[in-house]
């Protein structure tokens, strides 16, 4: 991999221009609020500029507008990420209601041998829908800690 340019990165992201304390901003709390670069802030805005309305929902132009603008966002990030279809792709409000909707989804295929592991270091919004998606047999998520190497 090609050594990253971080000052060309930071740039994207008007909030690290700041100074706090005299220092320049470092963000490390991504899992409670990830930071916005700029294009993506320029693209919301543009759309609430020209096309806001429901996608899937409308007869009208700014639906069509929307839903397009959806659909063609779909496609690139199935592309991106390899997917056969971009019906498989899903947007969800962040990673812990992704997460929350995979293990509601999956829950009721868990039979009454199958184990859910996760490990120690799980944040809990990782490890309470798995709780809950073993609720119904009556089982916790397994935990797994390695220590020195093996599991244990």
């Amino acid at each position: 991999m090609a050594n990253m340019d971080v000052e060309r990165v930071r740039e994207d992201f008007p909030i690290l221009g700041q100074q706090i304390h005299g220092h320049p901003l470092v963000y490390l709390d991504n899992s409670a609020t990830t930071q916005v670069p700029e294009q993506v802030l320029s693209a919301v805005a543009e759309h609430y500029r020209t096309s806001n309305a429901n996608v899937h929902r409308g007869m009208h132009y700014l639906a069509h507008a929307s839903t397009d603008a959806l659909e063609h966002a779909r496609e690139t990030v199935a592309r991106f990420v390899g997917a056969g279809d971009s019906s498989c792709v899903v947007f969800t409000r962040g990673t812990t209601d992704g997460l929350n909707m995979v293990a509601r989804g999956l829950a009721h295929e868990l039979g009454p041998d199958d184990a859910v592991v996760v490990s120690l270091m799980e944040h809990h919004s990782n490890y309470v829908p798995w709780q809950q998606a073993c609720c119904h047999r009556r089982r916790l998520p397994r935990r797994w800690a390695h220590r020195r190497g093996r599991p244990r």
